[in-house]
């Protein structure tokens, strides 16, 4: 069975998918329009929850803490990095779906980007 992050070709086809959705959820959320997430989009506008999502991407989004050990190792298990990347994203655009067709968008282009032999080392998308 082929593995399509390692296909140039199914990637490439792909990432147009993505783009188009970043757009399409760009335009509805600009119009105000709604879309299926708009009770977690409201519930995490609530600013303490906000605020903790800001720091939680602050101290264990770059090198500024240092994080234990047993931690780390969480953190680098693939769902959580996505995870990870998505609440970053969600940070900055305060919806779901749009963040999700970027940060799908954002690892498909960096798998295109990469080497046979890096592709070899990181044989998904993160």
């Amino acid at each position: 069975m082929i593995n399509i992050t390692q296909s140039t070709t199914a990637l490439s086809l792909l990432l147009p998918v993505t783009l188009i959705g970043s757009l399409m959820f760009s335009k509805i959320s600009l119009n105000n329009k709604g879309t299926a997430f708009n009770g977690v989009e409201n519930a995490v506008a609530i600013p303490a929850i906000f605020g903790t999502l800001v720091l939680l991407q602050g101290l264990f989004g770059s090198s500024g803490f240092d994080t234990p050990d047993r931690l780390q190792k969480f953190l680098d298990t693939p769902g959580i990095s996505i995870a990870a990347l998505f609440l970053v994203t969600y940070s900055g655009t305060n919806d779901v779906e749009l963040s999700f067709f970027i940060v799908v968008s954002f690892l498909l282009v960096m798998q295109l980007l990469r080497t046979k032999e890096e592709r070899e080392k990181h044989p998904y998308l993160i």
